[in-house]
């Protein structure tokens, strides 16, 4: 699944940015498999760009493709169809259940359209150093430990396309290396594209497309 932006331009982004942007107001294709990364100051229209691409944004100039499909098209039911086969995300807000466990939060996710076993989904946890916190409701743990369970639930289902919305804000250099390198696995497995969104150059991949929003 190929992504297209077609002169695409939310009516929030500041006019002073439109110039230098190598998102906004532009042709942009990315071929699915692409390993994106898109940088830029607080405040400058990342969590816009995700909600788009994630098809919650739908107020914008030009047009939104994937795989040649105007989105514009798109029904409700056609986005819910979408998001379950072929998108995943990690909002930057997380977007958790708060009073559920965080494995409880990882299944109500990967059920919808699952990929791998429950199994598979304990050991990635394990890998991010939350398999002994999977059982905690998510209201009691750290920004850090509730960013690892979202991870992990993006990663539990089915995607062509994984965005992510400053995901390793609130991890260290060390937890940032393993979720990078399960975050690649993944997507080499599904065969998938990842867009990270972030405040710098915090992501780091061979063949990796930089653009400043």
């Amino acid at each position: 699944m190929d992504l297209h932006f077609d002169r695409v331009l939310p009516p929030n982004i500041d006019p002073a940015r439109v110039g230098a942007s190598e998102v906004w107001d532009t042709d942009l294709h990315l071929p699915c498999g692409s390993r994106v990364h898109v940088h830029a100051p607080s405040g400058s229209g990342k969590t816009t760009f995700i909600h788009l691409l994630y098809g919650l944004r739908r107020e914008f100039r030009g047009q939104y493709r994937l795989d040649g499909t105007n989105s514009g098209t798109f029904k409700q039911s056609d986005w819910s169809r979408v998001r379950g086969e072929t998108l995943a995300v990690v909002f930057q807000d997380l977007r958790l259940f708060p009073e559920a466990t965080g494995w409880e939060n990882i299944r109500l996710n990967a059920e919808l359209a699952p990929a791998g076993s429950p199994a598979e989904w304990r050991a990635m946890a394990e890998r991010l150093g939350m398999g002994g916190k999977l059982e905690r409701p998510v209201q009691t743990l750290s920004q850090g430990e509730r960013q690892r369970i979202a991870l992990v639930r993006a990663l539990s289902q089915r995607f062509r396309w994984l965005f992510l919305d400053e995901p390793f804000s609130h991890l260290d250099e060390a937890n940032i290396a393993l979720a990078r390198e399960l975050l690649l696995e993944r997507a080499e497995q599904e065969g998938a594209g990842l867009i990270l969104a972030g405040l710098g150059f915090e992501y780091h991949v061979p063949n990796e497309i930089e653009l400043a929003l």
